[in-house]
């Protein structure tokens, strides 16, 4: 398989694994190796980003601020957004949760975060301001984000719905089950 098909496949299969509460950290792990070439520099951003999910706290902030700057550098706004969706909701820094929450939240709706659900953006800032004392906020901003899950649980097939509102991760933490 060529180098950058195994790094998607690593990744694909890490987020797999994650999703079902399983160990990826060997995936994620191989998908980074498999991308730290030259080239590609969205790619290995975005492998980045799904990488700081199987990292300690402390060193996911430090991951994602560095892929914010590069990605900064690079004009990628979707992955800046998409690192900064993850630093609000991985930092344990309250100032750095809240500063990426508040710099995602302010974001240009237009654009669209790489390589995430794009639920995601509204749980990262939901978790920044509930966890940091902003309850009232964080409810307001989860019942925007569930809106727009069931406006596209409308769109759905009836036999798929109750799965995509109920058993996805995200919905459900938007929804308030999780």
């Amino acid at each position: 398989m060529r180098t950058r098909m195994q790094a998607q496949h690593n990744l694909l299969t890490g987020r797999l694994r994650l999703m079902l509460q399983q160990d990826g950290r060997p995936q994620l792990d191989a998908a980074l190796a498999a991308a730290s070439g030259p080239g590609w520099p969205e790619t290995q951003l975005n492998i980045r980003i799904e990488h700081a999910e199987v990292l300690a706290a402390a060193q996911a902030t430090v991951a994602l601020q560095q892929v914010i700057a590069e990605a900064d550098s690079l004009g990628l706004a979707g992955t800046v957004l998409s690192a900064r969706l993850r630093l609000a909701r991985r930092a344990g820094d309250p100032a750095i949760a809240l500063s990426a929450a508040e710099a995602a939240l302010a974001t240009d709706p237009a654009i669209e975060p790489t390589g995430l659900y794009r639920a995601e953006r509204w749980l990262g800032p939901v978790h920044a301001l509930a966890t940091h004392g902003q309850a009232d906020r964080a409810s307001a901003l989860a019942a925007q984000g569930w809106a727009w899950v069931q406006q596209c649980a409308a769109a759905l097939p009836e036999t798929m719905r109750d799965a995509f509102l109920h058993r996805q991760p995200v919905n459900q933490a938007l929804q308030g089950r999780l």
